[in-house]
């Protein structure tokens, strides 16, 4: 998180895709998750305080508030109850799994995925094209947060042909990365990363 706060606020999207933990090949950051919607909450945080520990507790804090939210309105669809809604959201959010991968910040970022199951649901419900789309959108976006989170819609996906839409919404946003990471490819040099960063 922190080596991307750095890497937007100086500009410096030439080198966004590297990092020490795959040092000394260059574009390390394609192997491993990306962080970018975790690192894009935190920035304004850390552009007032400007220190990078109590951003990054903040942005933790922060994420167990937009799981429980994104779980409440799951369950709520579903059980059509605001107690049974609250119920299943703080089983959600304090659920033992995501606990025990405490130390992998990318495994507690699943407020995403959860948005999308619902808008996945409505336009299934529904058949609106729309929230196909916007499930699309916010699982592709999830997938720059946290891959493992991916395979909870894999999961909860039915057979229905609608949910394609929500696919053109992933491979539009994961296209998109590819490109960008591609250009930088193909702009910098691949010598490795230089000890200055």
């Amino acid at each position: 998180v922190n080596s991307n706060i750095q890497n937007i606020l100086h500009g410096n999207l030439a080198h966004y895709f590297d990092t020490r933990g795959f040092y000394p090949h260059p574009y390390g950051l394609l192997f491993s998750d990306i962080l970018l919607p975790q690192s894009l909450l935190v920035l304004p945080i850390y552009l007032l305080t400007r220190n990078i520990i109590l951003s990054f507790n903040s942005i933790l804090l922060f994420t167990f508030v937009l799981n429980y939210c994104a779980a409440y309105l799951f369950w709520k669809y579903f059980t059509k109850n605001s107690f049974f809604a609250f119920l299943g959201a703080i089983l959600t959010v304090f659920g033992p799994f995501y606990h025990i991968q405490m130390a992998h910040f990318q495994m507690q970022s699943y407020w995403l995925s959860l948005f999308s199951m619902y808008f996945l649901s409505r336009s299934l419900d529904e058949n609106n094209k729309k929230f196909a789309l916007i499930s699309g959108l916010l699982l592709g976006i999830q997938f720059t947060a946290s891959v493992y989170h991916l395979s909870l819609i894999h999961i909860f996906n039915s057979e229905n042909s609608i949910h394609t839409k929500s696919l053109h919404g992933i491979c539009f946003v994961w296209h998109f990365f590819n490109c960008v990471a591609f250009c930088f490819t193909e702009i910098t040099p691949l010598s490795g990363l230089s000890s200055t960063r």
